[in-house]
């Protein structure tokens, strides 16, 4: 048995495919320690982990038309976020006597993690939530921004690994919560890199789950969730409850930093809360709209459930733009008018390639065992191959 330490991401998107790995490896009997801030400790708590819990910023919310208040708190806790990453990095490593790790399992946007494993000396294994990327793919992307020239000045100043924290240190295994499908380019990648999605926390008991269920399972039913981290406002809210209103689908919306009151009166066939469990949403939707994350993306695939994709940040762009490739998806522009929605649901649902391509993709989901997989992964990291090095 070996001793495991991990290091999440704060924020739920990040911690709920990691909490049922760490379950798994508790289950086998190993050692596992996690470091993680006081929000989401009782996640690791609650499967039997060791949890030590530790202080960290992040940016947990962006709305989606800040105002010029709201940018500036956003560029605030980003320095606030830059400022604390040494402190935090001392503090994981005062612990470092204690845990006495032979793994760190990092996520990737968990620095600190990565940065106390390689002054330690210790393996690196990397947890990545979304697709990941090599060096090729970011200098890439980099000469399309800036030019061929500034990436070579970039090169030259050593710089290239502040673009993308997978370049900052080596991890000798990088667990990926994606399937081959949504990876890009996944034949390029080498044998470090284990591709085990979709790593899925059942949310089923999450969130209110006083909804109208006979109308949800009866269906037809459209379930719009843009996530926690890039919410919507009223206007969007309101245009999706009337593309839908006296037709006749069932709306289900999670609103989350959002005001259910704010929407003001609903059509009666529209629903909106908060927090919904979406595990159980899920199940019984026939259309799924999304910001096309990662986990919301494979947790879709798996239920054969079609996609309406609205992305805002960089990855969700990328995965939106795979899901319409693949034929499960249509990507919208968050402007788009309430026909256009309402025309684009109606198609999804009936389409019969649509369905049987989905059917396709998921039946490896359902009958593959991911979480083994990646404990599996992480149990074979043998000691040769465990080196940390910079880049």
């Amino acid at each position: 048995m070996a001793r495991y330490l991990f290091v999440p991401y704060p924020m739920h998107g990040h911690v709920n495919p990691m909490v049922p790995l760490v379950a798994e490896m508790v289950a086998r009997g190993e050692t596992v320690f996690v470091a993680v801030a006081a929000l989401h400790a009782a996640a690791f708590r609650e499967v039997g982990a060791d949890v030590t819990e530790i202080q960290t910023s992040v940016v947990s919310d962006f709305p989606e038309n800040p105002t010029v208040e709201q940018r500036r708190q956003t560029r605030k806790a980003g320095l606030r976020m830059l400022r604390e990453r040494r402190g935090v990095v001392r503090t994981l490593r005062r612990h470092w006597a204690t845990w006495r790790p032979e793994v760190v399992v990092s996520d990737i946007a968990a620095r600190w993690g990565a940065a106390a494993a390689h002054r330690e000396g210790t393996a690196l294994a990397s947890f990545s939530v979304t697709y990941t990327v090599t060096e090729d793919m970011i200098v890439g992307n980099l000469r399309r921004r800036f030019g061929e020239r500034r990436v070579r000045l970039i090169r030259r100043l050593g710089l290239l690994p502040q673009f993308h924290p997978a370049l900052r240190y080596r991890a000798g295994l990088v667990l990926v919560n994606s399937t081959p499908e949504l990876q890009p380019c996944w034949e390029t990648f080498g044998d470090r890199y284990h591709f085990v999605g979709p790593l899925l926390r059942d949310t089923s008991d999450f969130g209110e789950t006083d909804l109208p269920w006979a109308a949800i399972e009866r269906g037809p039913t459209l379930f719009f969730s843009p996530g926690t981290v890039f919410g919507c406002g009223t206007t969007f809210f309101r245009t999706l409850a009337s593309a839908f209103a006296g037709t006749n689908w069932t709306v289900v919306l999670a609103t989350a930093a959002t005001d259910p009151s704010d929407l003001g009166d609903l059509p009666p066939n529209v629903v909106a809360r908060r927090f919904v469990p979406q595990s159980a949403v899920l199940r019984s939707s026939t259309v799924f709209m999304t910001r096309a994350s990662m986990n919301s993306a494979l947790e879709a695939v798996q239920q054969r459930v079609p996609m309406i994709a609205v992305p805002r940040a960089y990855d969700q762009r990328g995965i939106a733009k795979r899901l319409h490739e693949l034929g499960v998806g249509v990507v919208l522009d968050q402007k788009a008018g309430a026909s256009e929605i309402l025309q684009t649901a109606n198609r999804l649902a009936s389409d019969p390639e649509v369905a049987s391509t989905l059917a396709r993709l998921a039946e490896p989901l359902r009958l593959g065992d991911p979480v083994a997989a990646a404990a599996d992964a992480l149990q074979n990291f043998t000691p040769t191959s465990r080196s940390v090095s910079a880049r």
